[in-house]
């Protein structure tokens, strides 16, 4: 009759364990959502700033902001700069002050997991009768290491604007570029800014390199709390000394 007694208040002991483990594992994970959101819909001036329509509630995205000759496009619903003000290289670019920036940053409580960024690259509106290459470079600071010249590049999509392309309006030349932002530095944030840079090898003052429909992906979760990393940390203790002893029975 003990034994029967023991053996059902052990694994009512490790029923309870497991759920305690559960739910402080499952405290942490929420579904993935979009954390930032830009369509350009509306604006055509360097001061305007495109909305996020993003949809997490446990985060807040700053509105995505042009600096000096960065602009956003009513006609064309698309954030844009001319070549001229972006420059051949990369060198050019990241020195440039011309570029596009947005922060998103988790609530009290929650932190930052991103999963990717998606962009696409718009070229166009010259009326020359050559071959275009452009790249975007997106830049990150999670940790206040500085963006522009001193910044790393966490990613770049290359397009090239074909010479029959090449007729005043603009194309899209890149639809729904990835970057990954899966790794450990992107993960358990309180905050990160993006910045978005272009190179142009034309340097036509009529051309212009061009970003749409930028989505971050990710999710903010919760943050274990002190008392609850110590209930982890007793649980696991508890079953493991529990595991050993009915080890010892057995032999």
């Amino acid at each position: 009759m003990k034994s029967l007694f023991t053996y059902a208040l052990t694994k009512a002991t490790y029923t309870c364990g497991f759920l305690c483990l559960f739910g402080t594992a499952m405290s942490g994970i929420a579904s993935a959502a979009i954390l930032a959101d830009y369509t350009m819909d509306t604006g055509s001036n360097t001061t305007y700033t495109a909305p996020t329509e993003d949809t997490d509630t446990n985060s807040l995205a700053t509105n995505l902001q042009g600096f000096d000759q960065a602009k956003f496009s009513n006609s064309t619903k698309t954030a844009y700069i001319f070549a001229p003000s972006v420059g051949a290289t990369e060198t050019d670019a990241l020195a440039s002050a011309s570029y596009f920036e947005f922060t998103v940053t988790a609530e009290a409580g929650y932190e930052l997991n991103l999963e990717s960024l998606v962009l696409d690259l718009v070229m166009g509106g010259s009326s020359g009768d050559a071959e275009y290459n452009a790249v975007a470079y997106v830049q990150a600071d999670a940790y206040g290491n500085g963006l522009g010249e001193t910044g790393s590049v966490v990613g770049s999509v290359a397009g090239t604007l074909l010479q029959e392309q090449n007729n005043n309006s603009p194309v899209t030349v890149v639809s729904g570029a990835m970057i990954d932002l899966s790794g450990a530095e992107f993960q358990g944030l309180g905050s990160i800014t993006f910045q978005f840079r272009f190179s142009d090898d034309s340097l036509d003052s009529s051309q212009s390199d061009r970003l749409d429909n930028i989505v971050l992906n990710g999710v903010a979760v919760t943050v274990p709390e002190p008392a609850s990393i110590a209930l982890l940390g007793g649980v696991l203790v508890f079953i493991l000394v529990g595991l050993k002893r009915r080890q010892r029975q057995k032999a």
